[in-house]
């Protein structure tokens, strides 16, 4: 037993899990703390952490959970479900959070709502008893198990802060907020915002209890610091920016269903050979059209001319994938992108269809001397401005005169938001791991520029693949129940949806990030699955003999 993990993080804003969004916090805040559920390993399916069982009713909207007898928080007291109940009223009211939403409007927990918003102490949820927990949902939600695995549900101790009406609180915000109490596998230690963060093991802790004698982050916000600190050793997980990454130095062994790969990195500058693991994120990059104001020939004569393969090795140094669909590998349903991907799309995502490109434009009367012009629009990207100019290059031959243009994010989202912008690049990085919450961004009615898009901004509409894919938007609202024939229908529906936008192309998808682990031989640590190591707890780690 023993030894501490080292790692390298960015910087870390806050260690409360209502008010944390950035990935560096949520790492540490993985390890801390534990919520009902949990996506183990960072895997796309939600399994019970402090619940140890789940009734819901036939109507699909009541839910009966029981919780862990015997599992304490870090301070020795008993989680009860009336901290569940705390620390949900807390996520929904207190001024602290940034993530009400997801309980008042994703999970849809059935609450008081005025013009001022939600009204304190209103929301659906009691404590039956100590470990009986029940809430009501406004309407069925299939996604209620994954969307409670989101550390902003951890469980923290009831009136530990008094940031909510009728709690004083035991400590100050600011202290609970830099030195958090939770229930999960590791104890906070320390925190200095500018160095360094630790955390020590549970020995009480109420499911696998650490290995490890405990975890230290070193905050290197500089890649190459990082790079340097994990070459001489300093960290048992290496951090390769792309400055300094060989792709001719991965060697796989093996890849597993979900496009995982497994091998070995290197030798790196400091003669070390890695273990090297990549997992396919959910997560999607893509150029989005205003349909408006581009025409349907054009879309399809970039979806023939755009060489996704090659923006990956080419401009992404071959750390990502391809992409085909707007619903990303780990979460496709079934595990069928490939499949779906190799029989049915319209398109090549590993070459340039060239001729294709120049005879759909020609059979749309452009030519020589009738060309087409349009702008594709970015924010500061190297990645994208590669992309972009190969684009140009390779359109130009189809009667294209592709603009490339680079903008401020802030910029590039209000002028699509009003419809003001003819192409743009965006990616999606999804609140909860399931298709719907990608795919409600490509239903047509939603895209709609009016000041007010609930959807990305394509203003998709007209057409029949539109109508086809807002009925089929239709048939996912109509089929939210977590049974398994409602599952086989939101399924059907969202291949539906996929191969209508193929169609039309309102949204060329572009590539799936990919999260990548150097690690050194004498940690053994479980590979983690499409959410990435941001999700991963490291109870299970072992270092060294």
């Amino acid at each position: 037993m023993g030894g501490t993990l080292q790692l390298t993080s960015g910087t870390l804003t806050m260690l409360d899990p209502i008010a944390a969004t950035d990935s560096s916090s949520m790492a540490v805040l993985e390890n801390l703390f534990d919520g009902l559920t949990t996506f183990p390993n960072g895997e796309t399916t939600a399994e019970l952490q402090l619940a140890t069982d789940v009734t819901i009713s036939a109507d699909g909207r009541t839910y009966t959970i029981s919780l862990r007898e015997g599992a304490t928080f870090h301070d020795g007291s008993q989680v009860t479900a009336s901290d569940v109940v705390y620390s949900w009223e807390r996520l929904a009211a207190s001024d602290n959070s940034r993530r009400a939403y997801y309980l008042l409007e994703y999970l849809n927990v059935a609450h008081g709502f005025t013009g001022g918003g939600y009204v304190p102490g209103s929301m659906a949820v009691r404590a039956v008893d100590d470990t009986t927990l029940r809430f009501r949902l406004a309407k069925p939600n299939f996604a209620a198990l994954e969307l409670l695995a989101h550390p902003a549900f951890a469980i923290v101790p009831e009136g530990i802060v008094g940031d909510i009406d009728g709690y004083v609180g035991r400590m100050s915000y600011q202290s609970f907020a830099e030195s958090p109490i939770g229930s999960g596998p590791f104890v906070f230690e320390h925190w200095n915002k500018t160095e360094e963060v630790t955390v020590t093991r549970y020995d009480d802790y109420h499911g696998t209890a650490p290995d490890l004698d405990g975890i230290r982050w070193r905050v290197l916000t500089d890649s190459t610091a990082a790079y340097n600190y994990g070459q001489n050793r300093n960290a048992d997980f290496v951090t390769v920016p792309d400055a300094e990454y060989d792709p001719r130095r991965v060697r796989i062994a093996q890849t597993d269903d979900s496009g995982r790969r497994f091998g070995e990195y290197g030798p790196m500058e400091n003669g070390e050979t890695v273990s090297y693991l990549s997992a396919p994120l959910a997560q999607t990059f893509y150029i989005g059209f205003n349909t408006n104001r581009v025409h349907k020939p054009v879309r399809v004569a970039m979806a023939y001319g755009l060489n996704q393969q090659w923006a990956v090795n080419r401009a992404l140094n071959t750390r990502a994938t391809p992409a085909a669909h707007l619903t990303p590998p780990p979460i496709y349903p079934h595990g069928g992108y490939q499949s779906h991907a190799d029989s049915e799309y319209p398109y090549s995502y590993d070459a340039a269809e060239l001729q294709a490109a120049r005879r759909v434009m020609e059979d749309a009367g452009y030519g020589p001397s009738n060309r087409y012009q349009f702008t594709l629009t970015s924010y500061s990207s190297s990645v994208n401005k590669k992309i972009g100019q190969r684009l140009q290059d390779t359109l130009a031959a189809a009667h294209i005169d592709l603009r490339y243009e680079e903008t401020h994010f802030s910029s590039l989202i209000n002028r699509g938001y009003k419809g003001n912008v003819d192409a743009y690049f965006l990616g999606w990085v999804p609140d909860y791991p399931n298709p719907d919450n990608f795919l409600e961004n490509l239903n047509p009615p939603a895209t709609e520029t009016d000041g007010s898009p609930e959807g990305f901004y394509l203003n998709w509409g007209g057409t029949a693949a539109s109508q086809t894919a807002a009925r089929a938007w239709q048939r996912v609202e109509s089929s939210l129940e977590p049974t398994e024939r409602a599952r086989q229908n939101r399924e059907a529906a969202y291949v539906t949806m996929e191969e209508a936008n193929w169609e039309d192309v309102a949204l060329l998808p572009l590539y799936h990030p990919i999260d990548e682990r150097f690690a050194y031989d004498d940690v053994t640590v479980d590979p983690f699955g499409g959410l990435g190591s941001t999700y991963q707890e490291y109870n299970t780690v072992v270092k060294g003999e």
